[in-house]
């Protein structure tokens, strides 16, 4: 059942491009590098870098530094608590600071050759590095997102997932959709590489759009 659940979710990210031809499109390319470092046996302290080309790939859009730590409760939950710093490029053509500010709270659990996890996010966005004299209102989101990988084997395997962005800020509506799916190689137990193509639907805003993102991330884990 849980083979035929992820052949067709696969099937239809691949083609749900088409259920929003009306919606302004771009083709981006996701370039990231995760690195992580356990502590002991419940703590971790995490790094990630990325840099998203965007506008058919012709230009960087944005690029953001992340840093967290997180705490594994037990055997199936973990909680986290991270800090971004972006860079995003404007309509002037020049670069202005965000800041993100997150926390999650993510279930894990393996069935046979399939890993489910599910996580809740909780994130304010708050625009410039000024703390007194922010040029734009915060921007406050809850992210529920769900992934299933299946391990072909000890070196391969393949993964689905899907994430809604659910904003408040007195507009109480959902503003995005992800849907992802990817395949994962592992090259040991501290470097991996994931490759995937996500299309991103983004909605109830003055520009909707969709965004067909093509991703590569580098992972190291010591």
């Amino acid at each position: 059942m849980l083979k035929r659940i992820f052949f067709y979710f696969s099937i239809f990210i691949l083609t749900s491009g088409n259920l929003f031809a009306q919606h302004q499109k771009d083709a981006a390319m996701w370039l990231s590098v995760n690195i992580e470092k356990k502590i002991n046996k419940r703590f971790s302290v995490n790094f990630i870098h990325q840099t998203s080309l965007n506008q058919n790939l012709n230009e960087v859009g944005y690029l953001y530094y992340d840093l967290g730590l997180s705490y594994k409760l037990n055997k199936y939950f973990t909680i986290a608590c991270n800090y971004r710093l972006s860079e995003l490029r404007n309509l002037e053509n020049f670069y202005s600071e965000t800041q993100r500010f997150y926390s999650d709270l993510t279930f894990s659990k393996g069935f046979g050759k399939f890993y489910l996890q599910i996580r809740t996010r909780f994130q304010t966005q708050v625009y410039g590095l000024n703390y007194q004299d922010f040029y734009k209102p915060n921007r406050d989101f809850s992210r529920n997102k769900i992934s299933l990988r299946y391990n072909i084997n000890r070196i391969y395997s393949t993964f689905i997932s899907a994430e809604q962005f659910y904003r408040f800020n007195k507009i109480n509506n959902t503003q995005a959709y992800r849907f992802a799916a990817g395949l994962t190689y592992k090259f040991n137990l501290k470097h991996r590489i994931d490759v995937y193509y996500m299309n991103q639907f983004q909605l109830n805003t003055k520009r909707t759009r969709t965004d067909y993102i093509t991703g590569l991330t580098y992972s190291y884990k010591f």
